[in-house]
């Protein structure tokens, strides 16, 4: 019997000989392979939970297949060959696969094109219609903002529309300075410090003027404007927030809503996607539910998502699932089950419910 565990990821492999199942009981769990399996023989049974593969009940190996079958057993053994290598994913398949989010990657897929063709043009010495580059992010806590953010510039660089594989992470208090004087200041220094890549300001409502720091959030304002002006060849702009408040934001100043014509709204998570983001962050965190403990997590989703108990999105369910752990952990080590190796993996239902009671 044999267990494949592989969490994260594709595993390409060319041959399919790699793919055989000649005899016994092999069980899939969290698998996924783009390439088919062959089981061989009635002898040969295979069972699987959450995976997706190919498979086929015949093989017909060629003489090729088999010399190549041996030359990797014969290095395998020698030692001169450990493991197969899998191919990093791209920026792009990262985001193709984050879950939900369909108008989000629609509209990211369309910017993308407009700055390639874009590019292209440019290239072939072709007339280029000035356009903004700078975006708007809107949409609750916890909906990928930020992930997508990082991504995105991934994809950027990757196709060479930026310069530096860089994201400069700020809110709007670090751009808001204490003393007379200083905001503009640092809030120029935050964007030379961004320049050839992008500059991510979560929370940017927060720059909406009011309060004592009415003064120094229009001059953050005004700052970046300007810097969006005289860097607009070597710097994109993101500024991600609550949708509605965003839209004030907008209203603030009356050079916002011109350079930040591209607008992407993230939508909270259906019920089903935050059962999925549990899922996922489990596969990846290699912890196991028992049935009882699967079926009490995806209701306990279903019923907070209904009765609008789910603050932050996937940040709620990221939380959730650290309670459940601590609640298993105390459970094990209560129990005097640290040696077991299933057991410090193993969320069960009595797991489930002692974690909700902390969400």
């Amino acid at each position: 019997n044999t267990v494949i565990n592989i969490n994260g990821g594709e595993w390409s492999i060319e041959n399919h000989w790699v793919n055989q199942i000649y005899r016994g009981t092999i069980n899939f769990k969290n698998y996924i392979d783009v390439n088919e399996w062959f089981f061989k023989s009635e002898d040969a049974v295979g069972r699987w939970e959450n995976s997706k593969f190919r498979y086929k009940n015949t093989f017909e190996a060629t003489k090729k297949e088999w010399c190549e079958l041996y030359t990797f057993f014969r290095l395998l053994v020698d030692g001169k060959v450990s493991s197969v290598e899998t191919k990093p994913k791209t920026a792009k398949e990262k985001l193709d696969e984050m879950i939900g989010l369909a108008e989000v990657k629609k509209k990211v897929q369309a910017y993308i094109a407009t700055n390639l063709a874009n590019k292209k043009r440019k290239e072939l010495g072709m007339e280029v219609e000035a356009s903004s580059l700078h975006l708007i992010f809107g949409g609750s806590a916890g909906t990928g903002k930020t992930q997508v953010a990082r991504l995105l510039t991934d994809i950027l660089y990757e196709n060479g529309i930026i310069k530096k594989n860089l994201l400069k992470e700020v809110s709007a208090k670090d751009m808001v300075a204490k003393y007379t004087g200083q905001t503009s200041t640092k809030t120029h220094e935050l964007i030379e410090s961004a320049l050839g890549g992008v500059l991510f300001i979560d929370e940017a409502y927060e720059l909406i003027p009011g309060g004592d720091s009415d003064t120094f959030k229009k001059e953050a304002i005004t700052t970046l404007v300007k810097d969006m002006d005289d860097y607009r060849a070597d710097l994109i702009v993101i500024m991600a927030g609550y949708t509605a408040e965003m839209e004030k934001l907008l209203k603030v100043n009356a050079g916002l809503p011109s350079r930040f014509v591209n607008k992407i709204h993230f939508p909270d998570y259906s019920e089903d996607e935050l059962i999925a983001i549990a899922q996922l962050q489990l596969r990846q965190q290699k912890q196991v539910l028992t049935d009882e403990a699967r079926e009490k997590l995806e209701n306990v989703i279903r019923k907070a998502k209904q009765n609008e108990q789910v603050d932050g999105n996937g940040r709620w369910v990221r939380n959730l699932l650290q309670f459940i752990r601590q609640a298993r952990d105390v459970r094990i080590v209560t129990q005097g089950l640290l040696e077991d190796t299933e057991a410090l993996n193993t969320i069960t239902l009595a797991d489930v419910e002692e974690g909700i009671t902390n969400i």
